[in-house]
């Protein structure tokens, strides 16, 4: 029996690329590491390979299981509702959804959904259904293959962030994640299993991340961020004022 699993996380930026290593020890997850490899993707393909097989030759890096978070603009995430008493029958009815959502033909796409098992007398669930073109993800298969880092899985930056704030923090509080990048700024609401993100193209604007929390909370139909937790990351100056 594995009391502890080491699973690695991938986050691609605009320019950046952040890996950050947890473990999951007794069902408790612990960061055990964090690296940013600044203006990666701004080298050649063989320059960044070798600039990550360094990283993880020197820290040690566990690629067993290896996660990769894209942009939520390279792709779908949505969030619909149905009946509790077809859980059995989810990834039947998910197909249909997803055939119906994705822009792009069935054979030109990855798909993944999420649902938690529906409670006692729960008439209705929440399914997050996730779409990526294999435009997008199967270069990034190939490329962390043939670095050492195989993909165990993927999503969609707004999903992974939710997912890890469900995972990290327990207690039912809704929350906000502001994330800058140097052309955008992403904005993610979670509280329990709903998700409401919004992308807007950053500006020389000290008001942007206020914008953005106000918008996202128009979205998902609440009135104020009060008792609501803040979490702010990327380029720290977008948050200076």
């Amino acid at each position: 029996m594995f009391f502890f699993r080491s699973s690695t996380g991938i986050e691609v930026g605009e320019t950046d690329l952040t890996i950050a290593v947890a473990r999951n020890s007794f069902g408790k997850l612990r960061l055990l590491s964090l690296h940013r490899l600044d203006a990666l993707m701004t080298l050649g393909e063989e320059e960044r390979k070798k600039t990550i097989q360094s990283l993880v030759k020197a820290n040690r890096i566990p690629t067993a299981r290896v996660y990769l978070s894209l942009p939520r603009e390279q792709g779908i995430v949505r969030q619909v509702q149905l009946p509790a008493d077809i859980h059995k029958r989810l990834p039947d009815v998910v197909k249909i959804q997803v055939e119906t959502l994705s822009p792009w033909p069935v054979a030109e796409i990855y798909w993944d959904f999420a649902a938690e098992a529906p409670k006692k007398d729960q008439k209705v669930i929440t399914v997050t259904i996730v779409i990526i073109p294999r435009v997008h993800l199967d270069p990034w298969i190939v490329f962390f293959k043939s670095a050492g880092m195989p993909l165990s899985g993927a999503s969609l930056s707004s999903v992974a962030q939710g997912h890890g704030i469900n995972v990290l923090w327990k207690e039912p509080k809704p929350t906000i994640v502001l994330h800058r990048e140097p052309s955008y700024m992403e904005g993610v609401f979670v509280n329990g299993s709903r998700l409401a993100a919004l992308t807007v193209p950053s500006a020389e604007n000290a008001a942007l991340p206020s914008i953005l929390v106000d918008r996202l909370l128009s979205t998902a139909k609440l009135q104020s961020v009060e008792d609501a937790r803040l979490i702010a990351c990327g380029d720290s100056e977008a948050f200076a004022a």
